[in-house]
């Protein structure tokens, strides 16, 4: 009866979640494969969107910048109505001008001009500063794609692996299953009949949680592509080990010339020393042409006989502030050293990064070679334990199938480790 009652258990659970994935309709069952899934992550992922927004705001600041090179051309009209006889300074907002000594209205309409002729490379440091700030947002965003590629391949990895173990679960499952239940005519003793059902009972535990397991990582892999919580979806691909043979100099070659963190600091470091460039240019003398042009009058018609017009030629030469220019010169040398260390930090830690995946892949390219071997062993013990034992099929299945986990432990880790090489040189590694 304890035989019936296990097995009916057994096939229940596994049924059960099989069946709730055929029943299904498979309009509603979305399909990622790999390539998808980071276009998908690249499309919604809110890292992505943000560091796109910067640079158009980047781009922004760019057009701003060069917005100060050009001449600045402005007009105004101005319509007053005086009241009292006497003598009234506008303020600067109503063109600065002061009214007539007699009361009525008055009209003032003025054309200014106005040009920078030399400000000690201000204004054109202002547009490389405002570049050089694209150029680092733009970095920024590969440096974002790149870590959102790994941590979809790793979870999508992890999600196929762990599919993989439920299939050889239920394999394993039910054929164990169906041996403890014949067992009951050709046992031998209670004790192995006992102790077969135990380490069935245990591999169901296991298969409940790997399971439970599976659930969680479908949840990581939809917020990691950013999609909602609660799709319903199905993965497209074969857990299959990449085998190949680098070359760790290559390698580290390679990082230094894709990586997009090391292009960053050398941006950064430019962009610290137009700031050094800037803010010398405090000391230096500045040169402006202004030019106004003006019509006024009592009538608006009138008013056109009236002209005045004027040119004027300014220098402004800089001679105290109280330091503070040599104070801003020292912040932006030291920025500038900072920025020289943290370009070698960077550096050391891709070094370290690149050397930890190559050492990484090629211990999981050794392990899936040996657990494959391990797998193909206990496929022959298996042919050779009579099916009259059940306790000696029993164990040998529950050590088949632990080496089969093992198996896919290592192809998962082999490929994770292989996505962990691309993303240490900031490259696909199939691409040219």
């Amino acid at each position: 009866m304890r035989c019936i009652f296990l097995f009916a258990f057994s096939s229940y659970f596994i049924y059960n979640f099989c069946y709730s994935q055929q029943n299904i309709p498979s309009s509603v069952i979305r399909e990622f494969d790999l390539d998808k899934s980071i276009f998908y992550a690249e499309r919604n992922r809110k890292e992505v969107i943000l560091a796109r927004r910067e640079i158009e705001l980047a781009k922004e600041r760019v057009s701003e910048a060069k917005s100060d090179i050009y001449p600045k051309i402005d007009f105004l009209f101005n319509y007053t109505e005086e009241p009292v006889n006497q003598l009234i300074m506008l303020p600067p907002s109503f063109g600065g001008i002061r009214t007539m000594t007699y009361t009525g209205h008055y009209y003032f309409t003025r054309f200014s001009f106005w040009e920078n002729i030399y400000s000690g490379g201000r204004y054109k440091t202002n547009v490389a500063v405002a570049e050089s700030n694209l150029a680092s947002n733009e970095n920024q965003l590969k440096v974002v794609l790149n870590n959102i590629n790994y941590q979809v391949k790793e979870s999508f990895y992890q999600l196929l692996a762990e599919e993989e173990k439920l299939k050889i679960y239920q394999i394993v499952l039910s054929t164990m299953q169906k041996l403890y239940s014949d067992s009951k005519l050709t046992q031998k003793s209670n004790f192995d009949y006992l102790q077969s059902r135990e380490i069935i009972e245990q591999t169901e535990t296991e298969y409940l949680l790997t399971r439970n397991n599976y659930k969680q990582l479908q949840l990581k892999f939809l917020n990691t592509v950013g999609i909602e919580l609660n799709t319903i979806f199905k993965i497209d691909g074969k857990l299959e080990p990449k085998i190949e043979e680098f070359n760790i100099n290559e390698l580290l070659a390679l990082s230094f010339q894709y990586r997009p963190e090391p292009k960053q600091i050398l941006v950064q470091e430019k962009i610290d020393d137009l700031a050094l460039k800037l803010s010398l240019t405090a000391r230096d003398p500045t040169i402006t042409l202004g030019a106004n042009y003006e019509f006024y009058g009592e009538e608006a018609p009138s008013m056109l006989n009236s002209k005045l017009w004027n040119i004027t030629l300014n220098l402004n030469l800089p001679i105290f502030h109280g330091w503070s220019s040599w104070s801003r010169i020292k912040q932006k040398r030291i920025q500038l050293e900072q920025g020289k260390l943290q370009r070698k930090d960077i550096e050391d830690n891709i070094r370290l990064e690149t050397r930890t995946a190559y050492n990484n892949y090629n211990f999981w390219v050794e392990e899936v070679n040996r657990r494959n071997k391990m797998v193909s062993e206990y496929e022959n013990i298996l042919k050779t334990i009579p099916q009259q034992d059940i306790l000696a099929l029993v164990k040998t299945y529950k050590l088949y199938l632990q080496s089969n986990l093992n198996y896919i432990d290592a192809a998962c880790n082999n490929l994770i480790s292989y996505a962990a090489i691309e993303h240490a040189i900031g490259k696909p590694l199939n691409s040219k």
